[in-house]
């Protein structure tokens, strides 16, 4: 097992380091191309090569195999009483305890925990956030809210986005402003940012070890 796991961890490692190069090489390129080059390299520690392998190896075809026909005289032969003996049994060893398992555990959970009270804190806003006018902009299934607790808009959700403004941005901002804001974030829908966020969330809660996972999150 943990052969495996080490084995995956280079080959992530190395896939994550072409990355990094593909991106300076595409450095003068629409940023898309870049987000795409480190998108591939965190959904890399979630697709190990070897879960590829096994899973063409099940692909073969099943190929039925005729039963050799066996002589007589090998089946008498192997018709007489055979005797086995008993091996001496090995020493028991003591097993170390598994340390690395409840290390990993414990990040695993501690980065949980922090993801999950962020989301019912986002919660919170959301359900104490007045609903904000209709905008032309907008689509009609798009809610739209405010909230005085923000310093800029976002989106918040995966599958149902909601848009939340901070209170009085229309005061700050001329139209034409609050129109081109509110454009880039339905941008952020449109694209599944979102989603492919929450992804690399859980790379990072997966291998919340590895540095380049956090370096990867960084640059998307």
């Amino acid at each position: 097992m943990m052969p495996d796991i080490s084995r995956h961890l280079w080959q992530s490692t190395l896939f994550a380091l072409a990355a990094a190069l593909l991106t300076l090489a595409f450095r003068k390129n629409r940023a898309q191309v870049r987000y795409w080059l480190w998108l591939s390299a965190s959904l890399k520690f979630l697709l190990p090569f070897a879960l590829l392998m096994n899973f063409g190896t099940s692909l073969h075809p099943w190929v039925p195999v005729t039963a050799p026909v066996i002589p007589n005289a090998v089946v008498e032969q192997f018709s007489q009483p055979i005797v086995f003996e008993t091996p001496p049994s090995p020493p028991q060893m003591h097993s170390a305890p598994p340390v690395l398992p409840v290390i990993w555990l414990c990040g695993f959970l501690v980065i949980a925990v922090v993801r999950y009270r962020n989301w019912l804190r986002l919660r919170t806003v959301i359900r104490e956030s007045p609903m904000w006018g209709r905008l032309s902009i907008c689509p009609p299934t798009l809610k739209v809210r405010e909230s005085s607790g923000l310093l800029e808009p976002g989106v918040v959700g995966l599958f149902r986005p909601t848009l939340l403004l901070p209170s009085g941005i229309e005061n700050r901002l001329t139209p034409s402003e609050l129109q081109a804001v509110i454009a880039h974030e339905l941008c952020h829908i449109r694209r599944r940012d979102n989603l492919f966020a929450a992804v690399h969330m859980l790379v990072e809660a997966i291998f919340w070890f590895h540095p380049l996972v956090w370096w990867i999150g960084a640059r998307l």
